[in-house]
Formats: C-alpha cells, structure tokens, sequence
C-alpha cells in the first residue's frame, strides 16, 4: 500500500502495537507520536499523511484540539479516534467535528483493520494546492527562466545556487521534487543526489545538465532519479516533464500527477 499514517498517543506500548499491525497491514509510511505537539509540528513543517489515528485522552492536547488542528491543516487526511470506554462521549463528538469513526481500546489486530481497511479502499490520492519544487541553479540567467516559465499556479518553488545551500534547502522545504543541474559550485549535484538518496527515496529528482553522455546519465540513473534533461532546456515542455517524473515514482502519485496536467491546460 502507498498510504501514509500517522499515530498520535501518548502511550509508547501502543504506538508499537499500531506500528506492527500497520505494518502487517503493507503500511510502510507510518509516523509515531507520542506527544501531540510534535504531530503538529510535523504538519506545519509540510508532512502529510492519508490517515490519521489520535487518542482522544492524552495530557496537553486532547484529541478533539488535535482534530481540529488536523482539519485545518490538511481537511483531505482521515481521521480515525482512539478512545477508552470513558471516552466514548468524546468521541462521538469528534465524529460530529470531521472524524470518520472511532475505536474503542482495547481491540485486536483483526478488529483495527476491520475499522481502517474500508477507510483505505475508499481514501482518494491527496492532492495538494500545489506540488513543492527545489530547483538548484548556479546560471542566475536560467534561474530567471526557471522563475518566469515554470507554472507558479501548480508548483511552489524555492530556490539555491549552489550544492550546499541546496542541501540546506532540501531539508528545510521538504520538496516533491528537485530539479538540479550537475556542475554546482561548493557541492556537486553528484554528490547532492547522493546525500538526498541517502536519506530519502521519495522525492522526485529531476537532472538538468548540458553534460550529455551516456556515463553521465548512467551515473545519475545508478543514484536513482526520475528524468534527466539535456540543457538548453525546453521550456514549452518542462511543467509536463516534471510532473511525468513526480508521477513515476508511484500509482498514486501519478494520479495526483494527471490532476495537475489537468491543472495546466484550465
């Protein structure tokens, strides 16, 4: 499965459990929380999850001021309560607030799937506002194409001149995609694809280089990127050609993918 969720409880046994039995379920993309305002915190700095599974008793922030925070921020995750049986009351109420259901602890692994697996099967790829774009440039002419001719109604672009701002930049964006030129003063985009691949698998990478041999494209390929561009680059067709690189790095986001194609031709 390509879902992502996030638990949110203060009790670590828990966590655990949910983890095991998300796993068993095919969930890789699972988050722990064991104090509500780190979940936060994960959302505002741009982590998005399909579901969201939060304890309605915890110290701090209860559940119902978590689900509320949730549906601000991202009103497309589902959330899923968690509640004793003192609780149930509260949890009630949170369905009236934009929860999909409740469960009632304690419960089997066979009982919590029983609950998600039909949130799952209807759950409808997220589509964000806007797909978040790094684009790594020394050549501050090609930025200010870059700047001008990628659509700004379909991505959220930020910007680096060099290898290390660009790394410092990949961490602080948390981007969807990179596209970045190889030939980068202070750091390579050799080794910038390296380190990202290092820590991450996700995020779309996109090479646009005037280095046009086979070694190098087989060098990029070997790191793991999902398109590589021969400069001078086609402007007319590049929104596109991001997009087709987002979309192959799963089903689901190729279906996000076709929505903003959509998007470009409104």
């Amino acid at each position: 499965m390509n879902h992502s969720v996030i638990v949110i409880d203060d009790e670590q046994d828990f966590l655990d459990s949910m983890k095991r039995c998300l796993q068993i379920a095919g969930i890789r993309d699972v988050r722990l929380c064991a104090d509500p305002l780190n979940a936060i915190e994960a959302l505002e700095a741009g982590e998005r999850f399909d579901v969201a599974l939060i304890d309605v008793n915890m110290p701090g922030m209860n559940g119902k001021e978590v689900l509320k925070t949730v549906r601000e921020k991202t009103p497309y995750t589902v959330c899923l309560m968690v509640t004793g049986m003192a609780d149930v009351k509260l949890a009630v109420e949170c369905m009236k607030r934009g929860a999909a259901d409740y469960i009632q602890k304690p419960f089997t692994p066979d009982e919590f799937l029983a609950v998600l697996n039909p949130i799952l099967e209807n759950k409808k790829p997220r589509v964000p506002e806007k797909l978040k774009l790094l684009i790594i440039e020394d050549n501050r002419v090609d930025l200010k194409q870059y700047e001008n001719r990628v659509s700004g109604r379909i991505f959220e672009k930020a910007f680096a001149e060099d290898g290390e701002s660009g790394a410092r930049k990949y961490r602080e964006f948390k981007p969807d995609i990179v596209l970045m030129d190889l030939m980068l003063p202070l750091k390579s985009g050799y080794s910038l694809l390296k380190e990202i691949r290092a820590e991450d698998s996700s995020t779309a990478v996109i090479i646009v280089s005037s280095l046009d041999s086979k070694d190098d494209i087989l060098a990029c390929a070997k790191l793991g990127i999902e398109g590589y561009l021969v400069k001078p680059v086609n402007f007319a067709v590049l929104n596109v050609k991001l997009l087709e690189g987002y979309g192959k790095k799963s089903a689901e986001r190729a279906e996000i993918a076709a929505v903003f194609r959509q998007r470009l031709q409104e």
